[in-house]
């Protein structure tokens, strides 16, 4: 796993604990009979610590009251927006890295009258104008390229392809 997909998996274990509270449930209310999980791994999937594979998304759409792993995986689009922003961030903080480079010649030639701004502020303008933009394409992507049977780092590994695509074309 790298940052970008720890990054997702970390705002989808938010996400699902956000969820929860909303419903009132607990660790111990996820599947019933054959489909139980424990509260051991449903901490550690909400803690990024493990995969959500399909036997336990079953347990986890039919607990929270979801249709499918669409609306689990990427539930709303609040949910999408603080993803987003939250890896545009990752991305300009990791200066090294080849997106970065490739983060940083899309806002250098798109906002070419600010140069004065630093590649942070930059970031922050990009997000805020393209925000929407960007979550459309999101789930319009994601819902052409998830299965029914894709485990949550399988989803994490299809977001960083998403999100490094949707740089280089933009």
């Amino acid at each position: 796993m790298n940052n970008i997909q720890n990054n997702y998996l970390a705002n989808l274990g938010r996400n699902i604990r956000k969820q929860m509270r909303e419903k009132g449930l607990t660790v111990y209310d996820f599947g019933a009979g054959e489909r139980m999980v424990d509260k051991s791994t449903i901490s550690r999937i909400i803690n990024s610590k493990e995969n959500l594979s399909r036997n336990k998304l079953d347990a986890f759409l039919e607990t929270l009251v979801l249709k499918n792993s669409f609306c689990l995986y990427f539930h709303n689009n609040f949910f999408c927006y603080e993803l987003i922003e939250s890896t545009l961030e990752l991305i300009e903080r990791e200066k090294t890295s080849c997106l970065y480079k490739i983060l940083a010649k899309l806002l250098r030639e798109k906002y070419v009258d600010f140069s004065m701004l630093d590649t942070y502020s930059l970031v922050r303008i990009y997000f805020v104008n393209n925000r929407d933009t960007m979550t459309n394409n999101l789930q319009h992507f994601m819902k052409e390229s998830l299965t029914t049977t894709m485990s949550s780092f399988e989803v994490a590994k299809l977001y960083e392809k998403w999100i490094e695509d949707y740089l280089r074309n933009n």
